[in-house]
């Protein structure tokens, strides 16, 4: 069984891998998985990819209440819609708009370890914007009970280009990682 998990695996890694940019995204599993032979099926995969996408394109043509209606009801309790907008808006500012946005990989939670039981997927990606060295991050989206995905958090990482000038050239690379930019 463990063997067939694993030949899975790579294939679905392969074929995402292979061609990233025709609508596939590379897939993780997440080592704390309470169930290790749990995989997500490819309808949760698109569904995940192609509501990030939207929430994505929403926020970035500032289309606030659509983009905020895809946040969980628990994560609505603990961020305001007028405060998220602002801080949304006040990114756009500084960063002068984004020019292009790469989902770079989503890793699968099922059951984890000191959260809620269920399906998260965390979808790390990186932007590219007018004025910031770098822009990256993730959204973790949770299945609801209703079957419907909602996001649960949001993480934005940015560095200007005074600041990465500063970083020594040999620990980029550590900098990028740490901020889910690869």
């Amino acid at each position: 069984m463990h063997l067939i998990r694993f030949l899975v695996l790579v294939l679905l890694a392969g074929a995402a891998m292979a061609n990233p940019l025709n609508g596939e995204v590379p897939i993780v599993l997440a080592p704390v998985n309470a169930d290790k032979d749990w995989m997500p099926s490819a309808e949760q995969v698109r569904h995940v990819v192609e509501q990030s996408r939207r929430y994505f394109a929403a926020r970035d043509a500032g289309r606030f209440d659509a983009a905020f209606r895809q946040y969980a009801p628990t994560q609505k309790a603990q961020v305001s819609f007028d405060g998220w907008r602002k801080g949304v808006q006040e990114f756009n500012q500084r960063a002068g708009g984004v020019r292009s946005r790469k989902l770079l990989r989503i890793t699968w939670y099922k059951d984890p370890p000191q959260a809620r039981p269920g399906v998260y997927a965390a979808v790390d990606f990186a932007s590219t914007t007018a004025k910031l060295a770098l822009h990256c991050g993730y959204l973790v989206w949770r299945e609801q009970d209703d079957g419907k995905l909602g996001i649960v958090r949001e993480e934005d990482n940015v560095l200007d280009p005074p600041s990465l000038a500063q970083v020594p050239v040999e620990k980029v690379r550590a900098l990028k990682k740490a901020m889910h930019c690869t």
